[in-house]
């Protein structure tokens, strides 16, 4: 059983469409309660809920009803997460606000809450931690969506530590440029394309090749990887 926030569109869909391939039962949260009836109502291995990360009472709730539904849990992508913010002089408080909120505290909410239930339900389990390449580069990003996302990655170190004596492998993955319906606003194609540049694969990722990895770091194959920081950007954190 999985937990995924942000499975209704990009990456978290991508990861609940290749879970659900190989037989998972899946516990789907996101805000966009439309994106999730459109994929997932009428699949028996799914219960899905609409919940905004940044709500903690909320998504406490969300999990316990759906480890309840399925009788336990054994992993959980943290895939929820926005852009946006602008620089430091001209940023808008409540703008950088929210993208810390949603991209970490969300993070931080939905792994507390399920940590409790997969030792309970399962004595061991996987957790990945969807991070990005701009949380080591940063380019043209304006600061909000790296520092948050530095969080996450500075989170998982952390915990993949603290949770080792529990049997739960903790890994970051760190995306690069995605070809997302969040990269899909003008201002992130100006900066997709100026990050294409530099890719030495010279093209953008699809939300399916970093699945394949969310697949692979859940699964019994990565037993010994903990604590991993994995770029899936095209090379572009080589170059």
């Amino acid at each position: 059983m999985s937990l995924i926030t942000g499975s209704a569109s990009g990456i978290g869909l991508a990861t609940a469409r290749r879970f659900l391939a190989r037989g998972d039962r899946l516990i789907c949260l996101d805000v966009d309660r439309a994106g999730l009836q459109r994929e997932f109502q009428g699949d028996e291995n799914v219960w899905y809920a609409d919940v905004d990360v940044v709500d903690d009472a909320a998504v406490r709730q969300c999990v316990e009803t759906g480890v309840a539904f399925w009788g336990g849990l054994n992993n959980v992508v943290t895939a929820a997460g926005i852009g946006g913010g602008e620089g430091i002089v001209e940023c808008d408080l409540e703008g950088l606000q929210r993208v810390v909120d949603v991209n970490l505290m969300g993070t931080i909410y939905a792994v507390r809450h399920a940590v409790p239930s997969i030792v309970e339900s399962a004595g061991a389990g996987y957790v990945a931690l969807i991070s990005s390449t701009s949380a080591r580069v940063v380019g043209r990003s304006s600061f909000p969506y790296p520092v948050s996302k530095a969080g996450v990655a500075a989170f998982g170190m952390a915990i993949a530590v603290e949770l080792a004596p529990k049997g739960i492998r903790v890994n970051v993955v760190a995306p690069g440029p995605i070809r997302t319906a969040m990269t899909a606003s003008p201002g992130a194609r100006e900066r997709l394309e100026h990050l294409v540049e530099r890719i030495p694969l010279g093209r953008p990722g699809e939300p399916a090749e970093v699945a394949a990895l969310i697949a692979f770091i859940t699964s019994p194959d990565a037993s010994y990887m903990t604590g991993a920081f994995i770029p899936v950007d095209g090379g572009l954190l080589a170059k």
